[in-house]
């Protein structure tokens, strides 16, 4: 499978994930959140990003916390992402 196409299915995947992070369980909106950020492929990381930061304000605290676990996973694949990170982290802190 080449990148291109790796990358195409990523964002097929992606509508199914944010769709499932409106549920009205928190599991749900959990799992989603996770499975999202665990997707490798730096092309999609503002996706993920967004996805984390949408996650942060949740009403949850088992979604918030799945937020910043997924902070984590997002800094390693990208770097780049460290000033919106902290932004997100100093929301989920304050």
């Amino acid at each position: 499978m080449s990148a291109e196409e790796a990358c195409e299915l990523a964002l097929l995947s992606i509508n199914s994930f944010q769709r499932d992070m409106s549920s009205p369980n928190m599991l749900l909106r959990s799992l989603a959140l996770r499975v999202m950020c665990s997707i490798r492929i730096k092309d999609i990381v503002t996706l993920q990003m967004l996805a984390a930061s949408t996650c942060a304000r949740d009403s949850s605290p088992y979604v918030r916390k799945t937020a910043t676990y997924a902070l984590s996973k997002l800094y390693r694949l990208d770097p780049e992402q460290k000033p919106q990170i902290v932004e997100i982290l100093g929301k989920l802190i304050g």
